[in-house]
Parts: structure tokens; sequence; C-alpha cells
């Protein structure tokens, strides 16, 4: 299907919470959708794919690790092999840690770094890299949760990226 004139949209963390919000009005306005999340989100990204479906448009779901930037390449590679060329990249997967900022953990800093910050920074490197590819350009969004301008004391991880710990 690689080179099919439809919109596609692929959208990291697209399981469940904001990915899912972004998805199915990105569906509505007529792209296709890549469904990308952890393989243990399986059955979230069944329903997200049901729900692009209800509303007309095609959808694939794809499994990998943001952090990881072979990951990102691979979720990127399959997912326009099955729907075409990709004309939207929404970098949106993150997680977060609760736990106020005395009880966070260097393992636990560390995950939520290397999804938070180096896999929006991969999303958006290899996205870039597909759209130069395709000669086509496209849109590189990177989304983000109310915490990136209200921080929570118990997300003071999740919040640290934004040099914010607390109010």
């Amino acid at each position: 299907m690689a080179g099919s004139t439809a919109a596609v949209g692929l959208i990291t963390g697209a399981g469940r919470g904001i990915g899912r919000a972004i998805a199915e009005p990105l569906a509505d306005d007529g792209q296709d959708i890549i469904v990308a999340d952890i393989p243990g989100a399986q059955k979230n990204v069944d329903e997200v794919i049901a729900a692009v479906q209800q509303r007309g448009r095609r959808a694939v779901g794809v499994a990998g690790d943001v952090s990881n930037p072979e990951g990102v390449e691979r979720m990127i590679k399959e997912g326009t092999e099955a729907l075409g060329d990709l004309t939207v990249f929404v970098a949106n997967a993150g997680i977060a840690q609760v736990d106020e900022i005395l009880d966070v953990k260097p393992d636990a800093l560390d995950r939520i770094l290397d999804v938070n910050i180096k896999g929006v920074f991969y999303s958006c490197q290899l996205a870039a890299k597909r759209f130069i590819e395709q000669g086509s350009g496209g849109r590189i969004i990177g989304a983000a949760s109310i915490v990136s301008f209200r921080p929570f004391p118990i997300l003071a991880s999740y919040s640290a990226p934004n040099r914010r710990c607390a109010d």
C-alpha cells in the first residue's frame, strides 16, 4: 500500500488517554491511523482501531517502545507498509510515576526520561527522516498533558523535564 494518496497519521501512545483522543478526531478529519503503543496495550490498540474503522477510515496497530530508536523506526515502517506514506506523526507516548519528589527512585526516573525525553526526540527525528525519504513533507506534532503547564507534587519526576518539580 505504500505510496497511497490517503492521509496517514501515526500516533504514539494511541491506545488510550490523550493518544486515543487524538486518533479519533484525526480519523474524523479523513486520516487513516497507525495506532502505535507498547506491546502490552494490544486490547486498547484493538479498541482504537475499531473506533477509527467505525469512522470509515483504515487503521492498523503497531507495537514498540519509543525509548528505542529501532522500535520507532520499525513502527513507522510497519505502519506505512500497511497504510501508505506518512503525512502526520504525533509524538504522544509518555509515562508518569506517581511519587512525591523525595520518593522517586533512580531507575524510575531513568525510565521516565527515556520515554518522555528520548522517546519524543527519537520520534521527531525518525518521522522527519521518513518525510524526507518520502519527498512529501509532513507534520510532526508533540503532544503533552496539563502537567507541561502546571506541575503536580505527586508527579515530580514527570514534571521535571519541564523544569518544574512543584509549585
